[in-house]
């Protein structure tokens, strides 16, 4: 996580991954993010940049924090990247 966080000069990093039923990713890990709003995550697959980029297998990204994907007042944020990963 430190290393991906230095790689890409990012102040917050997390990873997320589905639950059993694949509905919703969750955040298992993270950097720069408050361990309690963290746990509370839950991000429909399919929806927002980080379940887009999981149905997809697709990196996105969102330059434009006033775009369809950027809700106002979550982050405070210029852009915004979420690649998946496959092992």
């Amino acid at each position: 996580m430190q290393t991906a966080a230095e790689m890409t000069c990012s102040r917050r990093v997390s990873l997320m991954l589905p639950d059993e039923k694949q509905e919703y990713l969750t955040i298992a890990r993270c950097i720069g993010l408050d361990e309690e709003i963290a746990a509370d995550v839950r991000v429909p697959i399919g929806e927002a940049i980080s379940g887009q980029a999981f149905r997809s297998g697709r990196a996105v990204t969102d330059a434009d924090t006033a775009g369809p994907t950027a809700r106002s007042g979550d982050y405070d944020f210029k852009s915004f990247v979420s690649m998946p990963m496959i092992y």
